[in-house]
């Protein structure tokens, strides 16, 4: 035991390098922890390791001074309403200790992750709302090209910064690269976030189906229900391959963003791993045993046009376009006898979408 302490107070030391910061000082005691991890197991067992050394008396927690005593031990030049800050941020139910739980969250949490995922949900339902014009409104090929250039551009605008942040979050030895034991906790970071974020995105594609395209009234509430259980299995079938080959998924991943080879990743590489819609992407997320954002759309349409929906759903437009056509040609008609104009461009964008509001509020028939 001496040993091992020892051993941990002389990394730690290594890694804060005498900084005074209070985020030097958690990548300080995340970089202690972590060194030298090859698996996830051999990590959170170097945490356990560490957390019964800061707990000196042994009740299972951490109190404010054993806290304030591993900070010191540490070589933290920290101020004293620094150092109990920082018990704060790690104390996150405020019971005055820090469990295992809580400190594993304090050093190897990901809030830019949870930022990154939250402004993916936000750009795909943007991104929504302009397929649905262009569609409503017979744009045709040229708005569905822009809308694609308008979500590259947006990855690039507001994806990049949060990875960058979330890069930076990793590097706990301070060398701006990404090690294998740093990695380890990145790419388990990131899984977790993202098969949580599939359980939103199940809720989201619902939602614009349903609502959004008004598709609820063609085909019903119940064969949407199924095709939700379909793909809240499909999200347990991606985390059961993922978590029963974990290791040889965060290996493989590490190989494929390491296009230097030279054991380390590098931000660039981080970033075209997470970016969507690069090779990189979608390799990454191949190695990792869980699907792209693509990918899971796909196989939404793909359950529903496995029961026939797509059918129903075309179906019920064809029949709107007619009526709608009809329409317009005996308006034209009659126009034309009495010697008017033909209808605007406007005008005829708008029946079409007065032809999209009766989808939503009367129910066709297939």
């Amino acid at each position: 035991a001496f040993s091992l302490k020892r051993s941990f107070l002389c990394r730690a030391v290594a890694a804060m390098g005498g900084g005074a910061s209070k985020d030097a000082a958690r990548k300080a005691m995340a970089s202690s922890v972590i060194k030298g991890a090859s698996s996830m197991s051999a990590t959170e067992q170097k945490l356990m390791d560490c957390f019964k050394i800061w707990d000196a008396d042994g009740s299972g927690a951490i109190s404010k001074e054993e806290f304030a005593s591993a900070m010191e031990s540490l070589g933290s030049k920290l101020s004293k309403s620094q150092a109990e800050k920082l018990f704060a941020e790690a104390d996150t139910n405020g019971d005055g200790s820090i469990s295992l739980e809580e400190m594993h969250e304090f050093l190897f949490g990901a809030p830019h992750l949870a930022n990154y995922f939250q402004v993916l949900v936000q750009l795909q339902d943007e991104m929504d709302v302009r397929t649905l014009k262009a569609a409503t409104e017979y744009e045709g090929a040229q708005a569905m090209k822009d809308n694609e250039e308008w979500l590259v551009k947006a990855y690039e605008i507001k994806l990049k910064p949060l990875i960058k942040k979330s890069f930076d979050n990793h590097d706990k030895h301070g060398n701006k690269t990404l090690e294998v034991d740093e990695s380890i906790i990145f790419f388990s970071n990131y899984c977790e976030k993202l098969l949580g974020f599939w359980d939103r995105m199940i809720e989201s594609r619902m939602e614009f189906w349903l609502n959004k395209l008004g598709f609820l009234d063609i085909i019903g509430l119940e064969q949407f229900e199924m095709i939700q259980t379909v793909m809240e299995g499909f999200t347990k079938q991606q985390r059961d391959r993922y978590m029963t080959n974990l290791d040889t998924c965060h290996k493989q991943a590490f190989d494929v963003l390491d296009k230097t080879k030279d054991g380390r990743l590098q931000l660039e590489e981080i970033v075209q791993g997470l970016t969507p819609g690069t090779y990189r992407y979608r390799e990454f997320h191949r190695k990792l045993n869980l699907c792209t954002f693509a990918e899971f759309d796909e196989k939404f349409k793909f359950e529903i046009d496995k029961m026939g929906l797509v059918t129903k759903i075309r179906s019920s437009q064809s029949n709107n376009r007619k009526s709608s056509n009809g329409s317009k040609g005996t308006s034209s008609t009659a126009a034309s006898r009495e010697g008017s104009r033909a209808p605007s461009r406007a005008s005829s964008r708008s029946s079409s979408k007065q032809v999209a509001i009766s989808r939503q509020t009367s129910p066709a028939r297939s």
